[in-house]
């Protein structure tokens, strides 16, 4: 679930910002600002720059060196997970608004505040609570191609699937990676990145967060994946142009169908006490195949069956398989 906090940033300025209203947004190229319907975000307060981080979860004040109760201490708790650095602060003009990323086309960025929420179900592994102390953002809507061709050089989704509000297809993880890596370079070369940050692909933990925005369900929204997301029974067995579904609780689209999203973490068996910042950085032997080591696709594709597209149900590919219901979604976060 989404926690009531108090997030104190670590920045110069000793000024307190009042909450972001519902339809805030930044463009970080110098075009003209649009206006979407966004979730709110919550006050941050900045105080001395070399206070540390600390965030206020369930009555629980945790600072950047601080591991919740129950949580295993050594930096790897299940499988290979590991426990990410806390990682810069966003600066003033970036905190706690929605951004738009020029050099992709003017990609629309939503902002996730820090929070926890119950990761996994009996299904998919054990369920288990995870506190994400690093806020972060996440594209409101799956890569299109016309945002992949901003920086890539070709088109790799299949003719019957081609379109330029189409979310980008037949892309490996190793591809993903370096549109994220062109998008970081781009940025950082037009003063647009803050210093620590980089473009990348989502956690699994942080994909599963966004993607629920507060429920608990199996899928997010109204709880009808119908009117969530296209998937076997409605998508006339071909993907459809982003944003034509219901957006989540937080403005975000397609988490559920369209395409399936490759995240960051490598394959890992979840664990069953509580994390904070988990990630799969190296494979886990556990649940590596003779063909080799997987990478963890989220949210099922256009034509996968409706259970396959729960906000907890996971894939594994190869990170160099291609196939055309593989996409992804952009994140900026601290560097990993």
């Amino acid at each position: 679930m989404k926690p009531k906090l108090i997030l104190l940033m670590t920045l110069s300025l000793g000024a307190v910002l009042p909450a972001q209203a519902a339809n805030t947004e930044t463009n970080l190229g110098g075009s003209k600002n649009v206006t979407i319907d966004i979730p709110t975000v919550p006050t941050l307060v900045r105080e001395n720059s070399n206070a540390p981080t600390k965030v206020q979860i369930n009555g629980i004040t945790v600072s950047n060196q601080t591991s919740f109760p129950n949580e295993q201490n050594s930096g790897h708790s299940g499988g290979s997970r590991t426990q990410l650095p806390p990682g810069p602060a966003p600066t003033p003009e970036w905190a706690g608004k929605n951004l738009q990323v020029a050099s992709a086309s003017n990609l629309d960025l939503v902002w996730i505040a820090p929070g926890s929420f119950t990761m996994g179900d009996a299904k998919t592994g054990p369920a288990h609570e995870v506190h994400l102390t690093r806020g972060y953002w996440l594209g409101r809507t799956e890569v299109t191609q016309t945002q992949w061709l901003s920086l890539m050089e070709t088109n790799p989704s299949p003719p019957e699937c081609q379109g330029p509000d189409l979310p980008v297809g037949k892309i490996s993880w190793d591809e993903a990676m370096e549109f994220c890596r062109r998008v970081t370079a781009s940025e950082r070369n037009a003063g647009r990145l803050p210093e620590g940050y980089e473009y990348s692909l989502p956690t699994e933990a942080e994909w599963e967060c966004a993607c629920r925005a507060d429920t608990t369900g199996v899928y997010a929204g109204d709880g009808k994946l119908e009117t969530m997301g296209w998937y076997a029974e409605n998508s006339g067995d071909k993907p459809h142009d982003v944003s034509e579904k219901s957006v989540n609780a937080w403005g975000l689209s397609d988490m559920h169908g369209n395409v399936c999203e490759w995240c960051y973490d490598w394959d890992s068996n979840f664990a069953t006490t509580a994390q904070t910042d988990p990630v799969a950085m190296d494979p886990d032997p556990a649940c590596t195949p003779d063909s080799g080591p997987r990478r963890i696709n989220r949210g099922g594709a256009w034509n996968s069956e409706a259970s396959d597209c729960s906000s907890s149900y996971r894939y594994r590919n190869a990170p160099t398989v291609r196939n055309r219901r593989l996409g992804f979604r952009l994140a900026l976060s601290p560097a990993r």
